[in-house]
């Protein structure tokens, strides 16, 4: 739960940057937090260990958010497409700045190759315990912030 909650997090402050587009905001979230979801329960009940391999590649990804965004209605398809493309990259990105023992965090190549790669062991899996409430602090002032511009905008809206 609390690397879901440093992926909202960091996934919440990129979001900010997308403008007017809700669409593409919402499934920016949506996209840091699915490879997680969606691989967690087949490994975790089934150990099939290569679900997290699969929904954590760029290649694959593509697909998987291609794929997501058609459940969309048709005029969001595009936003949706890019926002939970984008937001599956930024979450493979903070997994691939993860220590993982010199084992490798993500298959960049994968289905093309198995070579696991790691750039930097700045984080351990571990630390997003000790960061869980300061993103979590992150996050509620940032939901704040949209909050109270929302806000401001519905006010400024004539009738």
């Amino acid at each position: 739960m609390a690397d879901l909650l440093v992926h909202y997090a960091v996934s919440r402050a990129a979001a900010t940057g997308a403008g007017r587009s809700v669409v593409l905001a919402e499934c920016l979230l949506l996209g840091a937090v699915l490879p997680d979801i969606l691989a967690k329960p087949f490994d975790m009940v089934f150990r099939l260990g290569w679900a997290t391999t699969t929904t954590h590649a760029p290649l694959t990804w593509a697909a998987v958010a291609y794929v997501v965004a058609h459940l969309f209605r048709s005029p969001h398809r595009p936003a949706a497409f890019l926002g939970i493309l984008l937001g599956g990259w930024l979450h493979i990105g903070v997994d691939l700045l993860r220590e993982t023992m010199g084992m490798g965090a993500i298959s960049l190549l994968f289905p093309f190759s198995r070579e696991f790669y790691q750039l930097g062991g700045l984080y351990y899996s571990e630390d997003s315990l000790r960061f869980a409430p300061w993103m979590l602090g992150l996050v509620l002032l940032m939901e704040g912030w949209a909050w109270r511009q929302r806000r401001k905008e519905a006010q400024k809206q004539p009738g």
